[in-house]
């Protein structure tokens, strides 16, 4: 099958099949397998009516890379005037240097590894590696270090996105992703922390429908890290805190911020929390509990 770009590669397809002429109508059940396959190919090679709700899901959102070793069992109807009909669909195909789109328009993942299960609704993309890129499409200092992109209900009005991340690599880089309008995490109150550097480990998961305006209520956000060697501007008193060492727990709800710092020389405890939920100002948007202690030339320096 050849590429539709000049000097691209062509794909070798195996394909067999059992096909029978029941009532008014062909059934087609068979096996097919792809050697490889660039995905920006995939809206030409594709047939539109075959399988339009996987193939319009790749279409918007694997958006580089080349897929391999591609296997699927099908099992078609072709009713006479009318559209084929998916009875049964199954298959997987690993990829490399990928670009995944995981929610526009937040940049997508580059450069990914893994492996695609399809379904007749259903699509699963196992990430064992990536990084998340800048808004200009170069790679940030947020590593993927793996995950599970499930893409679900496709043959439903509204399709849903469940997403399991796990990342490692630039504090500063991860909270530009959380960050994003698209989550609606800060619509409330914006998130004023000022990260300078540190590193983190992070699980992320999300769930949302897949719509182009996503509601607020629709996002559901968790996040777990462990945060190193942090440096917060203005984070104290309007004075810098280094070497934070802190557990971070962002929820839809509430981010909760625990751990140790040093200001000015003086270890300190930490712990922040941050209201999240909707509704009016009126009760306490944060609280903040510092604990250490502070010489008199320390006390001097901020003024008290």
């Amino acid at each position: 099958l050849p590429s539709p770009r000049a000097g691209a590669p062509p794909s070798t397809i195996t394909a067999a099949a059992d096909i029978r002429r029941e009532a008014a109508a062909w059934s087609v059940a068979g096996e097919l397998a792809l050697d490889q396959i660039a995905f920006i190919d995939v809206p030409t090679l594709w047939p539109e009516g075959v399988a339009p709700k996987p193939r319009k899901w790749m279409v918007e959102n694997m958006l580089g890379g080349v897929g391999q070793e591609g296997q699927w069992r099908f099992d078609l109807a072709l009713p006479d005037g009318q559209a084929p009909q998916i009875r049964a669909l199954s298959g997987r195909a690993l990829a490399s240097r990928v670009t995944v789109q995981w929610v526009a328009p937040i940049p997508p993942v580059i450069e990914a590894s893994g492996e695609a299960q399809f379904g007749p609704d259903t699509i699963i993309v196992t990430l064992n590696g990536g990084r998340q890129a800048r808004a200009d499409g170069s790679a940030s200092g947020l590593e993927v270090t793996g995950g599970t992109l499930r893409f679900h209900d496709l043959a439903r009005p509204i399709e849903q996105a469940d997403l399991q991340l796990h990342l490692a690599g630039s504090l500063p880089d991860l909270m530009t992703v959380l960050r994003h309008p698209r989550l609606h995490l800060f619509d409330r109150r914006p998130l004023e922390l000022v990260v300078a550097e540190g590193s983190h480990v992070t699980r992320l998961n999300l769930n949302f429908p897949m719509l182009e305006d996503i509601p607020a209520e629709s996002v559901r956000v968790r996040a777990e890290s462990r945060l190193s060697n942090l440096r917060l501007g203005r984070a104290l008193l309007g004075r810098e805190l280094t070497q934070v060492q802190a557990e971070l727990l962002l929820e839809n709800e509430r981010l909760r911020v625990q751990g140790t710092g040093n200001l000015l020389g003086a270890p300190l405890r930490l712990v922040t929390e941050m209201d999240l939920r909707p509704g009016p100002a009126t009760g306490v948007l944060s609280r903040e509990t510092v604990q250490g202690t502070l010489s008199a030339r320390q006390l001097s320096l901020i003024h008290i």
